[in-house]
C-alpha cells in the first residue's frame, strides 16, 4: 500500500508556488499535484508557457489541482495537511490500466468521490489562500 507523503515549502519563502517568466505578463498557473504512483503530494508552479501538460498528467497518473499562484507558504503547508486523507483515497483507489493505445489512470467510485472532494475544497479556498 502507497502511502501519502507531503512535500513542505520553505518556510522562508513567501509565495513559493509564484513564478513569473520575463516578457509575459502573468504568473505561472500553480497546483497541488497528487502523484498517484509514489503517494507523493506537493505544491508547484507549470513550467511550460501555454497550456502544455507531461504525459503523466495527460493520462491521470498524477492528479494536479489549480491553486492561486499568491498562496503562502503557511497556508499552502496547512492545505497541503488537510487534503493528504482524501489525497490517501485517491492513492488507494487507483490503478494503472491499459486503454488499447496507452498506460492510463482508473480510479474506483471512493477515489473519485475524493477527487471531487478536493475540487470542492479548493474552490471554498479561492483566493483566501494568499
Amino acid at each position: 500500500m502507497t502511502m501519502i507523503s507531503i512535500i513542505k515549502p520553505a518556510i522562508n519563502v513567501k509565495r513559493p508556488l509564484y513564478h513569473k517568466y520575463p516578457a509575459q505578463s502573468s504568473p505561472q498557473p500553480a497546483y497541488i499535484e497528487l502523484n498517484c504512483e509514489s503517494g507523493l503530494l506537493t505544491g508547484n508552479w507549470n513550467g511550460e508557457i501555454g497550456n502544455a501538460v507531461p504525459f503523466s498528467v495527460y493520462h491521470g497518473h498524477h492528479r494536479r489541482w489549480e491553486v492561486s499562484a499568491s498562496i503562502s507558504s503557511e497556508s499552502l503547508t496547512e492545505l497541503l495537511y488537510k487534503l493528504a486523507s482524501i489525497a490517501q483515497r485517491i492513492v488507494d483507489g487507483y490503478e494503472d490500466v491499459w486503454d488499447g493505445r496507452n498506460r492510463v489512470a482508473q480510479l474506483d467510485s471512493d477515489a473519485q468521490a475524493a477527487e471531487d472532494e478536493i475540487v470542492g475544497i479548493l474552490a471554498d479556498y479561492g483566493e483566501d489562500v494568499v
